[in-house]
């Protein structure tokens, strides 16, 4: 959670892969690859973030997250 809004923004600047964005209470959620953890920090820590937490993905989530995104994709081509 970011103290305000214009930390949040600064933050989406960065372009990271946002899985939720909740701006009424300056919440997000973003996808980050272990190559991208010392990026993610070296962007945070120059922010005023009140709440950080880790939610794991572990690689059977990311299978079922793109095998429903191909169930989207074929129902829309249909």
């Amino acid at each position: 959670m970011f103290k305000d809004k214009k930390n949040m923004d600064l933050f989406r600047s960065k372009h990271y892969r946002e899985a939720l964005v909740n701006e009424n209470q300056l919440l997000m959620e973003i996808y980050v690859n272990n190559q991208q953890i010392n990026a993610l920090i070296h962007d945070i820590i120059q922010l005023e973030i009140v709440d950080f937490n880790e939610i794991p993905f572990s690689l059977e989530d990311y299978f079922m997250q793109f095998y429903e995104n191909k169930n989207t994709f074929a129902e829309v081509q249909r």
